[in-house]
């Protein structure tokens, strides 16, 4: 087993502290997906999925309203507080000012997309 890593490994870190840019928030979010999460994220694709028959192809789609929810899912799975609070996670993200509020999504997007980004 090698013990030496690349730039392009992902570092499996328990806890993720970032700070908001504009109220500076502290938020906690969990340093990678496991199993369960990864499951709850794909059940809300998997909910509504639509498949729509084209001439020759089939077609997936989903709704918008279906990645909002995936989009809460993984902030009520991913973020484990703000500023302290460990209560109302999701709340506490939606009501941040919108720069706030796309920071802590991308922080978020980084965690989920780490185990499958064949990029890095």
């Amino acid at each position: 087993m090698s013990t030496t890593s690349t730039p392009q490994e992902f570092e499996l870190r328990e806890t993720i502290e970032v700070t908001t840019p504009l109220t500076k928030k502290v938020i906690v979010l969990r340093g990678y997906i496991n199993g369960r999460i990864k499951q709850a994220l794909a059940n809300v694709y998997l909910e509504d999925v639509r498949v729509e028959m084209g001439e020759s192809t089939a077609k997936p789609t989903v709704s918008g309203a279906t990645i909002t929810k995936a989009t809460n899912v993984a902030f009520e799975q991913l973020v484990l507080s703000v500023d302290g609070k460990t209560e109302n996670v999701l709340d506490a993200i939606l009501d941040l000012p919108e720069q706030d509020y796309e920071f802590v999504k991308e922080q978020v997007d980084l965690i989920k997309d780490a185990l499958t980004d064949p990029k890095g």
